[in-house]
């Protein structure tokens, strides 16, 4: 399904995001919030994170590096950290603010193929990861809106890696990595409400119900609840291909 996510940000609709996410076309649009505020615990988003950042490390000190490969992970892994930034300790506030500003910079510098200034950013991170805060990161009271700081094209290609790896898990029976994955599936739904101010309430409302659902998908994972879990799947999945059929194709 690649070819339906392409790298150009034009061609990716809101009909067909609202389809990626998993949502009833038909079902009623939920109410705007007023304010940002997590929708899943922020210490497991951590922990996906740290273990992405893993997978970034394989790409830039592969052999032959795949700039563009680079270049998506660490806009991905820079929305993360902007998502961890509204966490409602300073120190943390201020370790993800650097991280996802190094973050940022290592994408910029996939864009000339300089392999050489791609490994020294990197190294930063992963220096600077070093220094991470040892108190847990809990969600802040909310914000009046979100900024995303990585192009949505870029964030959609990463979600659906990981949406196609919770596929796999779900066969698998992994609860442990659905519930992380589908948790951090979960606060990305619930920070592109705010990609698209065209799509209005509409828009919000789409991305808030994926966000409800990837949630309620975690949650049966961590119970273990195999049958719900794999219903919570479908659902996603039937309602993702229905969509694509009546706007995509």
């Amino acid at each position: 399904m690649k070819n339906l996510f392409p790298g150009a940000l034009a061609i990716l609709s809101v009909a067909g995001f609202v389809g990626f996410l998993g949502v009833d076309v038909a079902a009623p649009v939920a109410a705007a919030p007023k304010a940002y505020t997590a929708a899943a615990p922020l210490d497991v988003i951590i922990e996906v994170r740290d273990s992405m950042f893993s997978d970034l490390a394989g790409l830039v000190n592969a052999g032959k590096m795949k700039f563009k490969k680079i270049r998506r992970q660490a806009l991905f892994l820079a929305e993360v950290s902007n998502i961890i930034s509204h966490a409602d300790s300073k120190e943390w506030q201020a370790y993800e603010q650097k991280t996802r500003a190094e973050l940022l910079n290592l994408a910029k510098a996939t864009k000339a193929k300089n392999a050489k200034e791609v490994k020294s950013l990197w190294s930063k991170v992963h220096e600077g990861a070093k220094g991470k805060p040892s108190a847990k990161a809990n969600r802040g009271k909310g914000t009046p809106s979100y900024k995303l700081v990585a192009p949505l094209d870029a964030i959609m290609y990463i979600t659906e890696d990981l949406f196609y790896a919770i596929e796999e898990q779900v066969e698998g029976k992994e609860f442990d990595k659905i519930t992380k994955h589908a948790y951090l599936l979960a606060e990305v739904s619930n920070i592109v409400r705010f990609a698209n101010e065209e799509g209005g309430d509409a828009w919000k409302g789409y991305a808030d119900r994926a966000a409800t659902d990837f949630v309620a998908l975690a949650k049966a994972s961590a119970a273990k609840d195999a049958k719900q879990v794999k219903s919570l799947f479908a659902k996603v999945e039937t309602s993702c291909d229905s969509c694509h059929e009546k706007f995509r194709d």
